[in-house]
């Protein structure tokens, strides 16, 4: 080499006085090191930082303090760069002299001659205050700060990679979903911070059941979710949740108060109940609500025939909601009759549905999702007016005048117009209140006793019959009967049908004819299809009768030929 190329070797060697002495006023680490990764020079700020002085780090190389799980990697950048001379960064943990292993920046740049490599110049920046940062973040996002738990979001994660491992691999996993019971009334019982330490508490709790491979979550205000990703059969997920069901039992105390807890659960498993987490949490969320409906504190799995359920159930709601404006529902009639004489004395009002594609749809497949999504209110407007015209037409057309007896729904019973609503179909239609009667069922009437009687009271001052519906189904407290203003008892088809195989049927039958009688009400029977029924209904002096043996239910120009009989004499309509 000339003396020329040997001066500006030296010019450029870390190891020069100058250099150093600028190296010193950096906030970066930096040192160099030989062929080898052995320190040939530290500088302060790098033997601050690590808490090492120059002579504990000399002769030791620059991965020996590497993190285990990273010394492999930075052992081969290192390496590298001394290789093919092209310089080099990432990011590895080093140990502390307090043995704290904290994460830094490093990069490297190969010292070049024209003859070879002599070694590295390193850097380093501690990136350990934004590791924390980045952690307390990833903390914040994907576990619960209540609980400490996983999140949704994380689960949903999990939920992927069981998915991609289960496909891979061929085997089983399942995922129960979990809804604490009542929690709500709970929560106001006792606050929202006794609420708080409640769900602390149960999470702390299914974490003591939480098996080796399984993923605990909170998924929402009082919901949890537990993967459980060695699941071989379905009987293994069933004595999990058994055992979860048998854990919440025991006493919770909370703020003095001691209540019981349980959980609705939902099970879901793969292959088979969902092919994404999306499917598999929305399966769970329909099992688990089904597990709700089946009484609380139990199991429930997934069933496919759900989904064909719900696509049936979307398609008559949506079919529903134009059923009255498409002229589609309309009115039959059933005759009601008088026990002993079999005169006709009044008719209950039902009604139909009649698609042009899905043909006739029953009562109970559509008067439920009425009820539950307010369609009923229309649709039991339009019953109401049109019964009310039909009763009041065939009175001026000459007919004998017969009662219309309408059934009330409990969204019906509970809006705030009712009473307002009965009055203008009876002033529109002109027909006189006394041939108008309203039902209700017992158990609604006993939802909420006080509302009942100040609402019948008003509709009683109108002038309007009532009665009580599927009187012996519900709970009817004798007292709470006495004071409902109502005119009379509708006795369920359920005692009508059994008490002729019955003996405590017929029992119990006559008992509440007898009841009805004593308390000076009209007691109707529905459901009487045979002779015998009849017979035992007359030697029991029921007051009327309903059924299909008399007279099934039917359109109102059918009902007109039996209206025609009336006027003329007093067989039996069939």
């Amino acid at each position: 080499m000339s003396e020329q190329a040997k001066d500006a070797a030296c010019c450029v060697r870390i190891s020069d006085l100058r250099i150093r002495q600028l190296l010193e006023t950096l906030d970066d680490m930096v040192a160099e090191t030989d062929t080898n990764l052995c320190y040939r020079y530290v500088s302060t700020s790098y033997q601050r930082f690590l808490g090492l002085s120059a002579e504990e780090l000399a002769e030791t190389s620059i991965v020996d303090r590497v993190h285990p799980e990273d010394i492999t990697v930075a052992q081969t950048l290192f390496e590298e760069c001394l290789i093919t001379r092209v310089p080099m960064r990432a990011e590895f943990r080093y140990r502390h002299a307090s043995g704290e292993y904290l994460w830094l920046e490093v990069a490297a740049v190969p010292l070049v001659t024209e003859e070879a490599t002599t070694g590295l110049i390193v850097s380093k920046r501690d990136l350990t205050e934004r590791q924390r940062s980045q952690k307390l973040v990833y903390h914040l996002a994907y576990y619960d700060p209540l609980t400490d738990l996983p999140n949704r979001t994380l689960l949903q994660r999990q939920l992927a990679i069981a998915l991609r491992k289960a496909t891979a691999t061929n085997t089983l996993f399942g995922v129960l979903y979990m809804d604490l019971d009542r929690f709500k009334t709970i929560n106001d019982l006792v606050g929202h911070v006794g609420g708080d330490q409640l769900l602390k508490e149960v999470a702390d709790r299914l974490k003591r059941v939480v098996g080796h491979g399984d993923f605990l979550a909170r998924t929402g205000g009082d919901e949890f979710a537990l993967l459980i990703t060695n699941a071989r059969d379905r009987q293994r997920l069933i004595l999990r949740a058994e055992e979860i069901l048998k854990m919440m039992r025991t006493p919770w105390v909370i703020h003095g108060y001691e209540f019981p807890l349980s959980f609705s659960i939902g099970i879901v498993m793969y292959p088979g109940d969902g092919e994404t987490p999306e499917e598999l949490f929305k399966n769970g969320d329909r099992a688990m609500y089904v597990a709700k409906a089946q009484g609380r504190n139990t199991y429930c799995f997934y069933e496919h025939q759900w989904e064909k359920q719900l696509k049936e159930r979307q398609l008559i709601e949506s079919n529903l909601r134009h059923a009255l404006e498409r002229k589609q529902l309309q009115l039959y009639y059933q005759p009601q009759f008088d026990t002993m004489t079999e005169k006709m004395i009044g008719v209950e009002v039902l009604i139909r549905w009649f698609h042009p594609e899905l043909g006739m749809i029953p009562p109970n497949h559509f008067i439920p999702i009425a009820e539950e999504t307010g369609l009923i209110l229309p649709i039991g407007e339009w019953v109401l007016r049109t019964a009310c015209r039909q009763a009041k037409e065939w009175q001026e057309r000459g007919f004998d005048p017969v009662r219309v007896a309408i059934n009330l729904s409990p969204r019906q019973f509970q809006q705030q117009n009712l009473v307002a609503t009965v009055e203008s179909a009876l002033y529109t239609s002109g027909l006189e209140p006394q041939w108008l009667e309203l039902e209700i069922t017992e158990s609604l009437a006993m939802k909420d006793a006080e509302f009942t009687i100040a609402m019948l009271k008003d509709l009683r001052a109108m002038g309007v019959s009532l009665m009580i519906d599927d009187f012996g189904t519900g709970y009817s407290s004798l007292s709470y009967l006495m004071r409902f203003p109502v005119e009379g008892l509708k006795i369920d088809n359920s005692f009508v049908r059994d008490s002729i195989e019955s003996n405590s049927s017929a029992l119990l039958l006559a008992s509440v004819i007898t009841l009805g009688r004593n308390l000076n009400m009209r007691v109707i029977a529905e459901g009487v299809e045979t002779e015998k029924q009849l017979t035992f209904l007359r030697k029991h002096q029921c007051d009327q009768v309903q059924g299909y043996l008399l007279g099934r239910p039917m359109p109102a120009a059918d009902l007109e030929k039996q209206l025609n009989k009336v006027s003329d004499d007093d067989d039996r309509f069939s």
